[in-house]
Formats: C-alpha cells, structure tokens, sequence
C-alpha cells in the first residue's frame, strides 16, 4: 500500500495501479478497491482525452540546428516581454535555474545510456515588448503564424532570420548544436516547431508557462519536453499503445517532478542516442 500511495504521489500511476492491485490480492480491503477504481478510471479517462490513436511516429532525428544531444549545444533563451507577458529578475533567475536543471537531467540520463555528457552553453537575452510584439501574443498558438512572431523577436536583436540568428550563435560557441527558446510569462500550450527535413535551418520552440506552481514542475516538464523536440523527438502521448512501451517517457507522461521522468529507448534512438 505504502508503495502505491508514493508512486500516485510522484504521478506514476500505471505503478500504483500495479502496487494496489498486488496489495489487494495479498488482503483485499474496501479502501484498496476504491484506489484501484479511481485509478483505472482515471487512466482510462487520460487514454480517451490524450490519444487520437496516432498509428505513426515522425522521426526527426539529424534534422535542424539541434541535430542530435551530444556533443556541445549552445542553448539561446529568450525572456519576451509584450503587455501580458512581463518578467522581473527573480523570475528570470528561476527560470534559468529550472533550465540548467533540466539540462543536469538531460546529462545523467545520458548517462544511463552509457554515452558522453553532453554540454551546454546558455545565452540569455531580455527582449523588451512593443506593440507589435503585444498583438502577436494576442493570437499565439501553435495554429498561428508564429514564425513571424519568432523572427522579429529575433530581429530586435539585430538579426534577418532566424537561421542567421542560429548558425551565429553556434559559430561563436563552437558547438554542435543551437537551441531557441523563446519564453513568455503566461499560461497557456507551449509548442515546439522542429525540423521536419532534413536542409530545414530554422526551428524553436515558445514555452508559454509561469515560473512557479505549487502543484508540480510544470515549467521543468515543459522545458524539458519542448527541447527533445527539438532534437527530433516525437509525441508518444497521442500515439497507440504507446503506454505499453514507454510508460514514463517523458514525451508521454508528465511525472510530478522531473527526476522521475525517463527518456526511453524511441526518444533515446530520436535524439541520436
């Protein structure tokens, strides 16, 4: 029972399912029934709301700037300051702290596959709002021309293109690969758009989430999830029976707290491990 109640604690359900269940056959009881209910309801409610019975999984991996997690990746992080989206120094320091966790989590799951640590060099910029940047947040979504929003936040910065953007900032770090993270200070749908192909030049992701949430890390999930993305990782939540193979793979289930999250061996092979 003890381990069924922390396995729901950290949200790995489908192992408090497993743990309840094996506790009821030893003894049943009526409040062991009740977790068990709840959680076979609540799992099955989570299979009908995620999946669309996807049947296929798109294989980015070499694709982009962000071509595989290896080597040295310079990470640029974008603070995008608009009229609903304003950012004060605490808030950015905690942000960058959950970036460079997520990267440390990057690095000891690499580890677990037995490769070389990856490394990372971030580069932070604090992009001032004006009103055009205001009404592109206004229509911000995956569906919206979000590209134009991306390539003039990074015009500001005195850049024509994104890919100029990029290719610059992995030059001057000498690294491997690039990343775009563009981060403004609201709840909504982050959303990543990587390279689909393989002379593509141009990818980043918006993370559209607060710093703080008393319930779970939220933003180390997002953070985390969005940029293997970026290394050519596919969704596995809308995927069939992608929970009979990748259980706690973070590109299918969000665990309470990053450490309990897993980059199994699809997203492993995708990133180029």
């Amino acid at each position: 029972i003890n381990l069924g109640d922390c396995y729901a604690h950290f949200w790995r359900y489908k192992e408090a399912l497993s743990a309840f269940k094996s506790a009821y056959s030893l003894q049943s009881s009526a409040q062991l029934l009740e977790h068990i209910t709840s959680l076979e309801q609540y799992l099955s409610e989570e299979v009908t709301t995620n999946e669309r019975n996807r049947s296929f999984y798109t294989l980015m991996r070499n694709f982009g700037p962000a071509k595989h997690l290896t080597g040295k990746t310079v990470v640029v992080y974008l603070f995008v300051e608009t009229n609903q989206s304003q950012w004060s120094s605490l808030d950015r320091q905690q942000a960058i702290s959950t970036l460079e966790f997520v990267q440390q989590w990057y690095t000891k799951q690499a580890k677990d596959y037995q490769l070389a640590e990856p490394t990372f060099v971030n580069r932070v910029f604090h992009i001032e709002g004006d009103p055009i940047m205001s009404r592109f947040h206004n229509t911000l979504s995956m569906q919206s021309p979000s590209d134009d929003f991306a390539r003039y936040v990074v015009s500001k910065l005195g850049f024509g293109t994104l890919s100029q953007f990029l290719k610059t900032a992995k030059l001057e770090e000498q690294a491997d690969n690039a990343m775009l993270f563009l981060h403004l200070n609201k709840e909504a749908r982050s959303f990543a758009l990587p390279c689909t192909y393989r002379w593509c030049e141009e990818e980043y992701t918006f993370i559209l989430q607060p710093v703080k949430d008393p319930n779970w890390q939220s933003l180390h999930y997002t953070v985390a999830h969005e940029g293997l993305h970026l290394f050519g990782a596919d969704d596995l939540y809308d995927i069939r029976n992608a929970k009979t193979y990748a259980t706690n793979d973070i590109m299918h289930h969000a665990t309470r707290y990053l450490e309990d999250s897993e980059i199994n061996d699809l997203t492993a092979y995708a990133i180029g491990w």
